[in-house]
C-alpha cells in the first residue's frame, strides 16, 4: 500500500510543533512529508528531530484565494493530504484540495465574515421544505 504524502500548512505555528514532534514517532506512515509556512521557525526549533522527521520545508505565505499557486504545489510534491493548522479562509482550501482528490484536515474552520455554521451551509448547502 502506497504511503500518503502529507503536507501541514502552518508547520511554525503552536499546534503545528507539537504535532510534529509526535510525528516523529509515527514517521514510517507516511511518505513525502512536506512543511509550509510563512516564517521560518522550523529550522531553529531544537527540540524538533530533523533528521527523523525527513521533511521538505516551503518557506511561503500562501493566499487561500490563489487556487492555481496552491494546486501547483500539492501537484509537484503528488500530495494526498492536507493539514491545514492555519487561520486562513478554509473554503478556498478546501475547494482547490477537493478538485485533486487530495484529502483536506482542518482543525477548525475560519472565514472572516462568517461563522462556522454558515461555513458548512457554504459546503453542504441547507434543505429547503
Amino acid at each position: 500500500m502506497k504511503k500518503p504524502n502529507l503536507l501541514v500548512l502552518g508547520a511554525s505555528g503552536g499546534v503545528a510543533q507539537v504535532f510534529l514532534q509526535y510525528l516523529v514517532h509515527h514517521r514510517d506512515f507516511l511518505g513525502k512529508l512536506v512543511l509550509l509556512s510563512r516564517k521560518n521557525r522550523i529550522k531553529d526549533n531544537n527540540y524538533l528531530e530533523h533528521e527523523k522527521l525527513d521533511y521538505v520545508y516551503i518557506e511561503k505565505k500562501i493566499n487561500p484565494y490563489d487556487k492555481k499557486e496552491f494546486q501547483r504545489i500539492l501537484k509537484k510534491y503528488k500530495i494526498d493530504i492536507v493539514l491545514d493548522l492555519t487561520d486562513m479562509d478554509t473554503n478556498p482550501l478546501l475547494e482547490a484540495a477537493n478538485e485533486l482528490s487530495v484529502s483536506y484536515i482542518n482543525t477548525s474552520m475560519n472565514a472572516d465574515d462568517k461563522v462556522v455554521s454558515d461555513l458548512i451551509f457554504d459546503i453542504y448547502p441547507k434543505k429547503i421544505n
